[in-house]
């Protein structure tokens, strides 16, 4: 029987989640034995380090994707691939354009990691009402959309009105096991490797979705002081400083930028922190969860609530309001209380979803093996 092929498109190997997701997942499937070509428009980025030898890379070289769609349409018409799994918004809609416009398309399926909220703050009003034009015109051509919670994908066909057994929600994976690897190893930051005291982390991009200003102002209500460390950078960093100091918390707050190993220092934490405006699936809950430390989070659009389950797992408020995340914040250092890893996480196993990917990819697949 003649090896199936899997072309896997992303624009870059950018450090974001849906970038990660990616690479993990063209990795799986060509351990599965399975042909995998991964196209990027521009072969570069963090995650490019952790993609397989034994997956085919592709570097598009263009400046925008939009100009990757004649060299996707080529490569459709000479691979003939037997499906086509592609992530983020643009790299989505350039994917099926490119499938309407081949010869004889495959199986497309484009994954969503971020909510219609993330969609309604990205770029100009003008902007995003041509997105969404196009996300009307092209998404209904998928062969299935995948979202990475359930209130996502509601979100999604609400808005799209998107034919309902064309969507599909996958979780995305969480490598307990090399979680806890790493984060045996120890943290690197003074105030986990010499703590004397409470210590608090948050973590993600310094912009707006993440809402560090209203995390900065609960955090000054903490009684006993705690220490915080956001890890993370981007371009909200001027002003989070500028916060810090209006706060007084100079001595207290740091931001020492990105850390190359983030599960060590949750693991040394006394807490974690989510205190976003919008989420897709928040990976960096779930590895807090996987590590066993207590967790507080907005119940923003989308992800917490369902990984949580309603605040099961940990304490939900809502977003925007520093005084809920204070006391939240408090009770959660007060009465600290640990997860049961394994009975979170069940959901999240990876060759689970795995599993899941190629019967949304390749539905005949079970049939013949």
């Amino acid at each position: 029987m003649p090896c199936e092929k899997i072309t896997m498109v992303l624009p870059d190997f950018g450090g974001g989640g849906a970038e990660r997701i990616m690479v993990f997942l063209a990795n799986a499937f060509a351990d599965r034995g399975i042909d995998i070509t991964f196209l990027a428009g521009r072969a570069e980025g963090p995650c490019l380090s952790d993609l397989s030898p034994r997956v085919r890379l592709v570097d598009l070289g263009v400046s925008r994707f939009a100009l990757a769609v004649p060299r996707l349409v080529q490569h459709l018409n000479r691979v003939a691939p037997d499906a086509v799994l592609s992530a983020l918004t643009h790299a989505n809609l350039v994917t099926l354009l490119a499938g309407w416009l081949a010869r004889r398309g495959p199986r497309i399926v484009v994954a969503e990691h971020n909510s219609t909220t993330m969609l309604a703050n990205a770029g100009s009003g003008a902007k995003q009402a041509v997105k969404t034009a196009l996300m009307r015109r092209l998404y209904p051509r998928a062969d299935c959309i995948t979202f990475v919670s359930h209130a996502m994908q509601d979100e999604f066909a609400t808005l799209f009105r998107l034919p309902p057994e064309r969507l599909a929600t996958v979780y995305n994976p969480v490598p307990v096991d090399k979680l806890r690897g790493l984060a045996a190893t120890g943290p690197t930051h003074p105030w986990l490797a010499r703590k004397d005291g409470l210590v608090v982390i948050a973590a993600g991009r310094l912009t707006e979705q993440k809402d560090f200003p209203t995390l900065l102002r609960a955090f000054s209500r903490l009684s006993p002081p705690a220490r915080l460390i956001i890890f993370g950078e981007g371009p909200d960093r001027v002003s989070l400083t500028a916060l810090r100091a209006e706060l007084g918390l100079e001595d207290r707050v740091d931001l020492p930028g990105f850390v190359a190993n983030l599960p060590a220092e949750l693991a040394a934490s006394d807490l974690f922190v989510l205190s976003s405006r919008w989420e897709g699936l928040p990976g960096v809950l779930l590895e807090a969860l996987a590590l066993d430390v207590p967790v507080v989070a907005t119940n923003c659009p989308t992800g917490p609530e369902e990984i949580l389950q309603g605040g099961r797992w940990g304490r939900l408020v809502p977003v925007g309001r520093a005084q809920d995340l204070a006391v939240a914040m408090q009770a959660a250092l007060d009465q600290p209380s640990s997860t049961t890893g394994d009975e979170v996480l069940a959901r999240f196993a990876p060759d689970h979803i795995v599993e899941q990917y190629l019967k949304i990819l390749l539905p005949g697949r079970g049939a013949r093996d």
